[in-house]
């Protein structure tokens, strides 16, 4: 699917220090962003995935070390969302991740199959310490 490149209707950006909590407050923003908002279809995904890339960005990117800072933007659109995470890690080798076998119910290692069955679209950066996800607001069957 396509995204236009229309004006977003919003625009949540943040950035935060590297700690679990911090995740938890961001989500809990996002959500309420959410609510009023006509993404009732894909609010799970929305959140889903903003969990699992700023959680991914703390744990992974950053090691937990809460004076590193990740940053979240979150844009709205008439098609959907585009989520982006970035984190001040060194990042890691994402298109060798693709190649190996995931277990969705793995505690540890199960994003890359999340963005996959709730993004329509997912791009890292080179050197893969930033993720962006387009979840379109057709719920994906």
């Amino acid at each position: 699917m396509t995204f236009p490149s229309l004006p977003p209707t919003r625009i949540y950006r943040k950035t935060i220090n590297s700690t679990l909590s911090q995740v938890e407050l961001v989500c809990a923003e996002i959500r309420a962003l959410l609510a009023p908002s006509n993404f009732e279809s894909v609010r799970f995904a929305i959140e889903l995935l903003a969990h699992e890339s700023l959680c991914n960005a703390v744990i992974h990117g950053n090691r937990q070390n809460a004076d590193k800072q990740v940053i979240v933007e979150m844009r709205l659109g008439r098609a959907g969302v585009r989520l982006q995470v970035t984190d001040e890690g060194s990042g890691f080798h994402w298109n060798e991740q693709y190649s190996l076998p995931q277990d969705a119910s793995a505690t540890c290692g199960r994003g890359l199959v999340l963005y996959t069955l709730y993004a329509e679209r997912i791009e890292f950066n080179h050197s893969g310490n930033q993720i962006t996800l387009w979840i379109s607001k057709k719920e994906r069957h």
